[in-house]
């Protein structure tokens, strides 16, 4: 998640009712939607940032390490005064974040930091269920938890999933 709107690339308005929720309980608008990818210097890998947020009213930028870790092939080592970022396959250290005020930040990576509290993404259960495709309450609720996202399921099923479905007959 960036403060920043410039640090996305192919990037759109974002249209969704999402917010981001703190743990503080307060929430902020999400206003853009992209990507990034980041190259350094002193090593060969290449930083993917997959749907990356753009949230204007935060004060710093956070990195969600469950998407890092996913789009990038890395794992995270935290210790208390400093985190490491490796190479899956390798075990290369590929960044290194110091703790500093509840956070870790990579100098490397001024752009981003490492969130260290819990931020998910409050959503409706009907407009995951409709992005997917119309896919049952599991399977919603799977891909949200997967995801971080926080939705309240509900039993009500939207008008076209009332209609009756077309069997698949061979042309």
């Amino acid at each position: 998640m960036t403060n920043n709107v410039n640090n996305l690339t192919n990037k759109q308005s974002y249209i969704g009712s999402e917010i981001l929720q703190l743990s503080n309980s307060s929430g902020m608008q999400i206003t853009h939607i992209g990507s990034s990818s980041y190259k350094f210097p002193h090593i060969s890998h290449c930083f993917n940032l997959h749907q990356l947020l753009h949230v204007p009213s935060l004060s710093k930028n956070l990195l969600n390490v469950s998407k890092f870790v996913h789009d990038n092939n890395v794992f995270f080592e935290f210790y208390p005064t400093r985190c490491y970022v490796k190479n899956q396959a390798t075990k290369q250290t590929l960044l290194q974040g110091n703790h500093s005020d509840g956070l870790y930040v990579f100098q490397e990576f001024p752009a981003f930091v490492s969130e260290s509290h819990n931020t998910t993404l409050q959503s409706s259960f009907k407009l995951w269920h409709s992005r997917l495709g119309h896919v049952s309450l599991p399977v919603v609720m799977n891909i949200l938890h997967n995801c971080n996202i926080t939705c309240s399921p509900t039993r009500n099923v939207c008008e076209p999933c009332n209609y009756p479905r077309p069997n698949n007959y061979p042309l």
